[in-house]
């Protein structure tokens, strides 16, 4: 391979935040998905079920747009979680959504998992770091 080639793909692999978040991402997300798995949740439904819950109704495009996913891949989770159930759609123009009892039980079921997942992840970045990853994501967030 070509020198600079090297040293061009070498310096962003080393400095790369993108990257760097991916795999940190990943990382806790499997955390949280090993701690759900017992009760059949992924981190990525949980945050969907929280998202209607908290916003109930809510529009999938609000959903979308608060936890920065594109429509077909919300569309994708939100079809399996109408199928087992835990979401419902309550119609309307917009569409909206709402949570299901069964939802509503499988979110407090999932609710100690989660908090075993939070504390694990707090114990292996800090809590202050947990902290400060979220407040600069948040406002990363609003910008983008």
């Amino acid at each position: 391979m070509n020198p600079k080639t090297q040293r061009v793909a070498a310096t962003i692999r080393d400095a790369c935040l993108g990257r760097r978040v991916r795999q940190l991402g990943r990382a806790v997300s499997g955390i949280y998905n090993e701690a759900l798995r017992p009760v059949g949740l992924t981190i990525s439904q949980v945050s969907i079920l929280t998202a209607v819950a908290c916003r109930e109704p809510a529009s999938p495009g609000e959903v979308a747009k608060g936890l920065r996913l594109d429509k077909s891949t919300l569309s994708r989770n939100l079809d399996r979680m109408v199928a087992a159930g835990w979401v419902t759609v309550l119609g309307g123009r917009p569409q909206t959504l709402g949570i299901t009892r069964a939802g509503e039980q499988l979110l407090t079921q999932a609710f100690p998992l989660w908090e075993a997942a939070q504390s694990r992840v707090e114990a292996a970045l800090g809590r202050e770091r947990v902290f400060a990853i979220s407040r600069k994501g948040d406002r990363l967030a609003q910008t983008g």
